[in-house]
Formats: C-alpha cells, sequence, structure tokens
C-alpha cells in the first residue's frame, strides 16, 4: 500500500509515463478493492496502451484484458524474438499469458524468462509472487526486487523496502 506522498509522486510519475510508476497504482488500487482505478493504471502502464486506445473506433469498450491479448501471428512472431533474447518480446507473452489469455503455467514461464532477460515489470512481479508464495521465499524475492531496483524501477524500490520490513519482523528470514 502506498502511503499518501508515494502515491501523489506515483501519479505524477505515471502521468508523465512512467510504466512502474503506473503498475504500482495499479497494485495500490487494486489492493484497495477499487477496479475501477486499478484497470485504469494497469492499461496505462502498458507502453502501446495508449496508441492502442486511440486506433479504436469511439466507444469501443477497453479492458485491461484487450491491451495485453496477442494473436497468433503476433504470438508467433514474439515466440521468434523472445528465443533470440528480445526482453520486450519476453514481456509481451507473459503479459499475453498473464491477462490477455489468463493460462497460469505459460505465464509463469515467460515472467521467468522476461525478468531473466532484464525486464523489470516481470523482475517485480516474479518478487510479489515469491512473497506471496506459501511459504513465502523472502529472499529470493528480494534478489528480483533488488535487481528491478537497481535498474531505476520505483517499485522494485518499494518491494525492496517491504520485503526488508517482512524480513525484520521474521526475525531475518
Amino acid at each position: 500500500m502506498l502511503t499518501p506522498s508515494e502515491l501523489n509522486l506515483f501519479t505524477q510519475r505515471a502521468e508523465n509515463g512512467d510504466r512502474d510508476a503506473a503498475y504500482a497504482l495499479y497494485e495500490h488500487y487494486e489492493q484497495l478493492g477499487n477496479e475501477v482505478l486499478a484497470n485504469r493504471w494497469l492499461v496505462l502502464s502498458l507502453s502501446d496502451a495508449r496508441d492502442f486506445a486511440e486506433g479504436l473506433p469511439e466507444g469501443t469498450p477497453v479492458s485491461g484484458r484487450e491491451a495485453f491479448k496477442l494473436d497468433e501471428l503476433e504470438v508467433a512472431a514474439k515466440l521468434i524474438e523472445a528465443q533470440s533474447g528480445d526482453v520486450s518480446a519476453a514481456e509481451a507473452l507473459y503479459l499475453h499469458y498473464a491477462y490477455g489469455t489468463h493460462d497460469p503455467v505459460k505465464s509463469a514461464t515467460w515472467r521467468s524468462t522476461a525478468a531473466s532477460l532484464g525486464s523489470e515489470r516481470a523482475q517485480c512481479d516474479l518478487a510479489v509472487s515469491l512473497m506471496d508464495a506459501l511459504p513465502p521465499d523472502l529472499q529470493q524475492a528480494r534478489m528480483w526486487a533488488t535487481t528491478a531496483a537497481t535498474a531505476g524501477s520505483a517499485r522494485g524500490m518499494e518491494l525492496v523496502r517491504e520485503i526488508d520490513d517482512r524480513l525484520q519482523h521474521r526475525g531475518g528470514g
């Protein structure tokens, strides 16, 4: 959960195109149960979201799912690109399977691949997944969050603080 000052900072950054800040706002509002604002920030966290929405006829409803969904040709192209080490292609496949088609197995595979290739979003998402696992793997979660934070991810920095708080309250893990 973001503090009021973080909320203002992340909102300002997200409105200026910071995808990580927009995604952090998505998570914040999702935790609060505010689906409307959560979905707004989720869509804006995509670099192509505005272009996607502008290409639709006026009045066409846009959900977060549609912004992530790839057609068969796009999936095939992204697979080739991702297998060649393209981080943005791996991230697109992760998001497609996570939100566009909701395939948890393929989503987890591409999340790990995208994180390993350097996707800050996937690194943070992997950290959150490890934090939420039963039992949580806070050391691995911290490693992924730190990797994202080191690359400049505001969300990664926030996750490192949260994980450190949890580790401190658990007595080190």
